[in-house]
């Protein structure tokens, strides 16, 4: 990565450098230089399989540029699992959730990230479980995220079900808790899908990867505000 974005980034202050790191989650070492934290970025972008420059002016064109202070008041709220993610384009090799049509009817499933057109918006993924490629809008990709923080027993969810690249229906049946062992991810979360009972009509738990686990778009509002 380089050319003209890098010079750009060059000329941005250190201050900013560091707070979109720390936007896009990127680890922010407390000694680095302006020079270091320009290479970092730069870097960063060179994954995301776009043209940089688009990716600067997007950035310096925003109603205001986010702030240290930002930063630290942001991650001071409590936090609540959203698909607010996917507001930041998936990484090539990034897996993600990807709304695709089957005879007719949408359908979640696990995908692989190949490139995405920051200009059109639109991915192109590879199906995870036949391999087939399909490009897809921006809006029908959700980023996955390996954290338990912001899920509550109760909600209602799209989750991966077991031996399966498919998302379903389902409901978050156990409040989820970091156990000792678990005190990073992979976590798991106690699930109840839909039209799983089983012969004696009891719907089973299942313990599903909390990072395949998402809330079906438009619906998570919904969730947020029955709380």
């Amino acid at each position: 990565a380089g050319g003209a974005a890098a010079l750009r980034w060059a000329a941005m202050p250190e201050a900013t450098l560091r707070s979109y790191l720390s936007f896009h989650g990127q680890p922010v070492p407390d000694g680095a230089t302006h020079a270091a934290l320009v290479e970092q970025v730069t870097a960063h972008f060179s994954d995301w399989m776009v043209k940089e420059d688009d990716v600067v002016d997007l950035y310096t064109r925003g109603s205001r540029a986010l702030t240290v202070d930002d930063t630290a008041s942001n991650a001071s709220r409590k936090r609540r699992r959203t698909n607010a993610l996917s507001d930041v384009p998936a990484k090539r090799g990034e897996q993600v959730a990807a709304k695709i049509t089957v005879d007719g009817d949408a359908a979640w499933i696990l995908a692989g990230v190949i490139s995405y057109n920051l200009k059109t918006k639109v991915y192109e993924v590879k199906d995870e479980d036949d391999e087939s490629i399909v490009e897809l809008p921006h809006k029908d990709v959700i980023r996955l995220d390996d954290e338990i923080a912001g899920l509550q027993q109760g909600d209602r969810v799209l989750a991966v079900f077991p031996d399966t690249t498919s998302f379903y229906k389902a409901i978050i049946s156990k409040d989820p808790v970091k156990t000792n062992a678990e005190r990073s991810p992979p976590f798991e979360v106690w699930v109840k899908f839909e039209d799983d009972e089983d012969e004696s009509g009891k719907t089973p738990h299942r313990r599903i990867l909390a990072m395949h686990i998402v809330y079906e778009p438009n619906k998570e509002i919904e969730e947020l505000a029955r709380r």
